[in-house]
């Protein structure tokens, strides 16, 4: 992504939260008053997130490409992707952003592409599973209009995911593809961006497949690093609003993360907030707005500096042999 959609988009964030503050009448003593051992645990929590995430994606480029990336190079590469999540819009950039670096170091499209759609499968599971149980319970606990959004976006979300893999691990949905592109080139010779984009196409199915069939023994751990990933945010909202309980907060984070996902603005900026704010309010009467713009700063604020850093040095080129020489064409390889 360009340096100035970046800072264009950090800059978004920054007034959005500015705004909030502004209405929600907190004090900036309030928000600054955060004891140094509170501050070395969302820093623990940020840092731990961003390791999962990294392992996550190394057990994966080690299991479709052996050899092609270390641990270090994963937790560098994984953190610099995760910078793009939280300064555009939701949804794809990121995932672009991780496809990107994985060709870096010499995997094809194809591979790289179905990684890191598999890491979103992983945590839309997750997440909207979750999600949906913190639905379930806004709408028993008498908030009937927040639940049936949280409900609908979830839901919604994992139901795109379920047709979208069924569809794609279909035997004869290579046969369709290869179909589909014949009569859209009508002809004409295929082109690399085309040839690309067939070979991602054909590729993300059976690796879908593949990891919840064949590989079930590397599908434990994936999850259970998913649910690292999905549960540090609960645990910081929980440092800061007690009151609400683990549980509680846990369905909190999920309910903003579920309204941040709409594609409205930049890192889920404003739309997490309402969604945190609203459940711990509405839904567990344990919430004001302090607690949530503190933990948004602990969590968004605080994880973008760090997978900003990442960034710097992995544009550098600090880290020797980080990147290597992409490979000369897209196809698709034997995995499976």
């Amino acid at each position: 992504m360009p340096p100035r959609k970046t800072i264009i988009g950090i800059a978004a964030s920054l007034v959005i939260i500015f705004v909030i503050i502004k209405f929600s009448e907190v004090s900036v003593g309030e928000i600054l008053r955060i004891s140094a051992s509170l501050f070395a645990l969302f820093l623990f929590l940020a840092v731990l997130r961003a390791v999962a995430q990294g392992l996550r994606l190394y057990l994966m480029v080690r299991r479709y490409a052996p050899n092609r990336v270390s641990i270090g190079k994963a937790l560098l590469l994984r953190a610099s992707s995760e910078f793009f999540a939280l300064t555009t819009i939701p949804f794809i950039a990121d995932e672009l952003a991780r496809v990107a670096m994985l060709r870096q170091t010499g995997l094809e499209t194809s591979t790289a592409a179905s990684i890191a759609f598999s890491e979103m499968i992983l945590d839309i599971l997750v997440g909207g599973l979750v999600a949906c149980l913190a639905g379930v319970s806004a709408v028993l606990a008498g908030s009937p209009s927040l639940g049936a959004v949280i409900l609908f976006i979830s839901v919604s979300q994992l139901t795109a995911i379920l047709v979208f893999t069924f569809l794609t691990a279909g035997k004869d949905f290579g046969a369709s593809i290869d179909k589909l592109f014949g009569l859209a080139r009508n002809g004409s010779p295929r082109d690399k961006a085309s040839a690309s984009l067939e070979a991602v196409l054909k590729t993300i199915g059976p690796a879908v497949s593949a990891l919840f069939t064949r590989d079930r023994p590397l599908l434990a751990p994936l999850v259970a690093l998913t649910l690292i990933v999905m549960t540090t945010p609960a645990l910081a909202l929980y440092l800061l609003a007690p009151s609400a309980g683990v549980l509680g907060s846990l369905y909190a984070f999920h309910a903003g993360n579920a309204l941040g996902v709409i594609p409205v603005t930049v890192g889920g900026s404003g739309l997490t907030e309402a969604g945190v704010f609203l459940y711990l309010s509405g839904v567990l009467r344990a919430g004001s707005w302090t607690p949530v713009i503190v933990w948004r700063i602990a969590t968004y604020y605080l994880t973008l500096l760090i997978t900003g850093a990442t960034v710097v040095i992995y544009s550098s080129g600090l880290l020797l042999g980080l990147r290597s020489r992409p490979n000369s064409t897209d196809q698709a390889p034997d995995l499976f």
